[in-house]
């Protein structure tokens, strides 16, 4: 659980490390559609993304909770997709793309 919130300076977390931690070690996903969190997390596919008020994070845990299978399998998807879409050669793979297309155009 890694509820993110907009601070009252405008400062945010972009898209927390720790989130893709916890997808690596096949845990549950509980955080807050702030930033980038979307990016990596569809709500009910990847984890659950809760407003950040207490009730609703608790709420939330206790959907986890009750269905123990369909959290594992978001943990298991949110695994899948840090691997495919946020892993190393991905990463690599849209560098190479994006320098391609700049010294195509220079």
């Amino acid at each position: 659980m890694l509820p993110s919130r907009v601070a009252a300076d405008g400062d945010r977390d972009g898209l927390p490390n720790g989130l893709m931690e916890a997808a690596s070690q096949l845990l549950p996903i509980l955080s807050t559609p702030v930033s980038a969190i979307p990016e990596f997390i569809d709500s009910g596919t990847h984890g659950l993304l809760s407003d950040d008020a207490p009730a609703a994070l608790a709420a939330a845990i206790v959907t986890l909770a009750q269905d123990p299978k369909k959290t594992a399998d978001m943990a298991e998807a949110a695994l899948q997709r840090l691997r495919r879409d946020f892993g190393m050669d991905p990463g690599i793979a849209q560098l190479v793309t994006r320098l391609d297309a700049m010294l195509q155009g220079s």
